[in-house]
């Protein structure tokens, strides 16, 4: 049971943090500054690489 639960928060974390990513690309595309568009791109980078760590979790639960 407590597996299930854990898959189900990061379920709700990994749709979260698509959902910001999808916001940052958004934002990317908007923004006129290079500096500030590069900062975005390597903070849109981050939450890839959170995204990757959540989904290895997941994997290994085993449900």
């Amino acid at each position: 049971m407590k597996n299930e639960k854990n898959a189900l928060e990061l379920a709700l974390h990994l749709f979260r943090i698509g959902e910001l990513i999808k916001d940052m690309d958004d934002k990317i595309l908007r923004e006129k500054d290079e500096e500030l568009k590069r900062i975005y791109i390597n903070e849109r980078e981050d939450m890839y690489s959170n995204q990757i760590d959540m989904i290895h979790r997941l994997r290994d639960l085993n449900i």
